[in-house]
C-alpha cells in the first residue's frame, strides 16, 4: 500500500508539522503531545462531548445486512475471540485491534497524530483514527491508508461498529463528538478524492475533512449524513471537533497553508507557513452550504489550534502554538519568549461574532526560549482554564514550573489560567504552573507525533496520560517497561501530590495516548499504539503497529494505591528517625526521594532506622525494592 507523496511545497515549507520535527531533531526522541477530546464531566469541561442516551446505539442491525457486513471494516456483528488478558490485575480491559499494517499513527509526511476515544453513556467506546492494514479487523479499507471509526461493548467484547472511511490516499480521522441521538461528528484529513470521497468537492492536497455518521443506518452509503472537505489548493488540517453548547455549530481548528478555496477572504498570513484556522459550520444545513464561520490567525512563521472549547456566550477558546513574533502574536499580553521561530503555547479566546480585526478578545503566548504548546484545554465553570502540554525550557514562565530536563527536553506541563486577572505588573493570571517528567523525553518520543490528553475529574483531580521515556523524576516509581510508555497519572492541585503514578506497555514503543474518564465505573480508559507483543501489560499482536485499548481501575496500582500492609513506616510526619515495621523482608535496595524524584539517600536494609534529621522540612518519598518489586511511601520530614 503506497501512501501518497507529500508536494514539494509541503516538504519545503515551515508549518507547524516541520517544526514538530525539528523540535524532534533538537533532542534525541523528541515528539508533542496529542491533543484530543475527553468525556465531560457535569462540572467541568474539556473538548465538548455530547453523549448517546443509553441503548441507541445497541438497537440496530450491524451485521445483518450482507451489503454492510462485506463492505465494511471486518464482520460488524460479531463477538471477538476471548481477550488475551496481560498479567495485570489492575487492567479490567485490554484488547488489541487491527491488521498487519499500521493501524493507529500512520503518518504523512512529517506529521502531527491526534487520536481519540469517547465513552457513551451505554458505557460502549468510541475510538477513531486511522489503519494501513487490509486484514486482520480491516475488510473494508479503500486502499493506502483509511480513516477508521470504531464502538465496542467492553461488558461483551462486542464490536458493535468498524468501519474504514476514504479512498486510495491517504485519510485519518482526528477527534470525534457523539450526539444525543447516536449519530457521531468526526473530523481529520484527507487527500483523497474516490471512495467515499468520490463526488464531494476536494481543494487538492491535504485537505481538512469533516463528516456526520449515522450508524443505526443499514447500508453504506445512507451513514454517511455530511460529508465536506474544506481548504484550498495548498494543505490544511483539522486536529479537533467541538459542538456548541446550543448544538447549532460545529467548530473545527487546525492549521492551514491555503489562503485560496474555501480561505480567500481567511486572512491567512502567509510567509510560506501555516496560519492557526477556526472553522465553524451549520449542522442543520447540507454540505454544499456557505461555512458559517473561517477565519486564519496567527504571523509569518507558523501557527496551530491544537484543541478548542465552545461557550455559551458564543466565544471559543482555543489552545496551540505559534511561532511568530508579528501578526496577531504583537497582539498577545506577551510575545513569543523565544527569537521568530521558537514555539511558544498560545491560549486565545475568539468572538466569532465581532467585526474582523476585533475577534480575538483574549490573547497570550506561554513559555520560555526553547519550544513549548497546549495541545488541550478544559474551561471551569468559573471561567478559570487548565492547560495541558509540553514545555522545553527552563526559563520565562518555567522557571518556577520545576522542569526536570535540560532546557530542549521535554516535560508534561500543566497550568491553570484566570484570563480575567491581572497581567501586569505581577502577574496574576497563573494559578497553578509544575512540570511532570524526568530527565528523558516525557509528552514526546522520536517519531515526530505523539500528542495526549487530560479529563479534569468531578473531585478536581486530574488524570493525564502522555508519553514517556524516563524512568527516574516523578517516573522513579512509576514502573518504565522500557523504550517509550504509555504514562498514567493522577494529580490534586489542592496538594500538588499524585494519587495515581503509573507507566503502561511493553518493552516496545506506546505512543499517541489518549484518555477517558468512567466516573461512575472509576475506571480510566486509554488507547494507544504499540509495537509490543504479548509482552508487559500488553496482549498479543497482530503486525505493525496496533491499536492498544485497556482501562484500568483506579486505586489498584499507583504511588498512593499500593496498600501492602506487610511495609508501614513510622512516625509519619517525621523529624529525626524514619523505623519500619516487618523490616525482615526480603529488601533488596532502601530510597530516599524527593519530589522530583532525585534519591537523597539510600542503604541496603531496613534493619536499622533512617536518620532523616538533615533533610528540610517537606514532602518525600521511601523506595524500597523487594524480590518482588517496588513498594513506595510517602513521608512528611518536619
Amino acid at each position: 500500500m503506497q501512501k501518497k507523496n507529500v508536494t514539494t511545497e509541503r516538504k519545503n515549507s515551515k508549518t507547524f508539522r516541520s517544526l514538530v520535527l525539528g523540535m524532534s531533531l533538537l533532542i534525541s526522541g523528541a515528539v508533542v503531545m496529542q491533543a484530543t477530546a475527553q468525556t465531560d464531566t457535569a462540572r467541568f469541561s474539556s473538548h465538548t462531548t455530547i453523549s448517546p442516551p443509553a441503548g441507541d446505539l445497541g438497537g440496530f442491525a450491524i451485521g445483518t445486512s450482507a451489503d454492510m457486513k462485506n463492505s465494511t471494516a471486518g464482520d460488524l456483528g460479531g463477538f471477538r475471540a476471548p481477550m488475551a488478558y496481560a498479567p495485570n490485575a489492575a487492567i479490567s480491559y485490554n484488547a488489541i485491534f487491527g491488521g498487519s499494517g499500521d493501524d493507529y499513527v500512520n503518518t504523512n509526511g512529517v506529521s502531527l497524530n491526534n487520536r481519540d476515544i469517547k465513552i457513551a453513556s451505554d458505557g460502549t467506546l468510541w475510538m477513531c483514527g486511522s489503519t494501513a492494514s487490509t486484514d486482520g479487523d480491516f475488510s473494508g479499507n479503500h486502499g493506502g491508508v483509511d480513516a477508521w471509526l470504531l464502538n465496542i461493548d467492553p461488558a461483551t467484547n462486542q464490536i458493535k461498529y468498524n468501519r474504514c472511511f476514504g479512498g486510495t490516499g491517504f485519510d485519518e480521522f482526528c477527534s470525534l463528538a457523539l450526539m444525543n441521538d447516536g449519530t457521531v461528528w468526526v473530523a481529520g484529513n484527507t487527500n483523497s478524492s474516490d471512495g467515499d470521497l468520490a463526488g464531494v468537492i476536494v481543494k487538492n492536497n491535504l485537505d481538512g475533512w469533516v463528516m456526520h455518521i449515522d450508524p443505526s443506518q443499514l447500508t453504506l452509503a445512507s451513514q454517511i449524513t455530511y460529508n465536506r472537505c474544506i481548504g484550498g489548493t495548498s494543505d490544511d488540517y483539522f486536529y479537533n471537533i467541538a459542538i456548541a453548547p446550543d448544538n447549532n455549530a460545529i467548530w473545527l481548528c487546525g492549521e492551514t497553508f491555503s489562503s485560496n478555496g474555501d480561505n480567500t477572504g481567511a486572512n491567512n498570513h502567509g510567509g510560506g507557513s501555516t496560519d492557526a484556522w477556526l472553522v465553524g459550520i451549520d449542522p442543520n444545513q447540507n454540505a454544499s452550504a456557505a461555512l458559517k464561520y473561517n477565519q486564519c490567525f496567527g504571523g509569518s512563521r507558523g501557527e496551530a489550534f491544537l484543541a478548542c472549547k465552545p461557550m455559551s456566550d458564543g466565544t471559543v477558546w482555543l489552545s496551540g502554538t505559534t511561532k511568530s513574533t508579528d501578526g496577531n502574536i504583537a497582539a498577545a499580553l506577551t510575545v513569543n519568549h523565544g527569537v521568530a521561530g521558537t514555539q511558544d503555547a498560545w491560549l486565545v479566546n475568539i468572538k466569532p461574532s465581532a467585526a474582523v480585526g476585533s475577534q480575538l478578545i483574549y490573547n497570550r503566548c506561554f513559555g520560555g526560549a526553547s519550544h513549548e504548546l497546549f495541545d488541550s484545554i478544559c474551561v471551569l465553570a468559573d471561567n478559570t482554564i487548565w492547560l495541558k502540554g509540553c514545555a522545553g525550557s527552563t526559563d520565562g514562565d518555567l522557571i518556577a514550573a520545576n522542569h526536570h530536563g535540560t532546557a530542549g527536553t521535554y516535560d508534561v506541563w500543566l497550568i491553570h489560567v484566570n484570563p480575567t486577572a491581572a497581567f501586569s505588573p505581577t502577574d496574576q493570571q497563573i494559578i497553578y504552573n509544575r512540570c511532570f517528567g524526568g530527565s528523558a523525553n516525557d509528552g514526546s518520543d522520536n517519531i515526530g507525533s505523539g500528542i495526549s490528553n487530560f479529563v479534569i475529574a468531578a473531585d478536581g483531580t486530574i488524570w493525564v496520560t502522555a508519553q514517556t521515556e524516563s524512568n527516574d523524576g516523578d517516573l522513579a516509581t512509576a514502573g518504565s517497561h522500557g523504550g517509550v510508555d504509555t504514562w498514567i497519572f493522577n494529580l490534586d492541585p489542592a496538594t500538588n501530590q499524585f494519587n495515581y503514578n503509573k507507566c503502561w506497555g511493553g518493552t516496545g514503543d506506546e505512543i499517541c495516548p489518549a484518555i477517558a474518564l468512567d466516573e461512575t465505573k472509576k475506571q480510566v480508559w486509554v488507547s494507544c499504539g504499540t509495537k509490543s507483543n504479548n509482552d508487559g501489560d500488553v496482549p498479543a499482536t497482530k503486525g505493525g503497529r496496533d491499536a492498544w485499548l485497556f482501562s484500568i481501575n483506579y486505586g489498584t496500582t499507583g504511588i498512593e494505591s499500593i496498600t501492602n500492609d506487610e511495609l508501614r513506616i513510622y512516625p509519619n510526619p517525621v523529624k529525626d528517625y524514619l523505623r519500619f515495621t516487618n523490616y525482615e523482608l526480603r529488601f533488596n535496595k532502601v530510597e530516599i526521594l524527593d519530589l522530583s524524584g532525585k534519591t537523597l539517600m539510600s542503604q541496603s536494609s531496613l534493619s536499622s532506622p533512617i536518620n532523616v534529621t538533615t533533610l528540610p522540612s517537606g514532602v518525600y518519598f521511601v523506595k524500597i525494592t523487594t524480590d518482588n518489586g517496588i513498594i513506595t511511601r510517602k513521608f512528611i520530614k518536619e
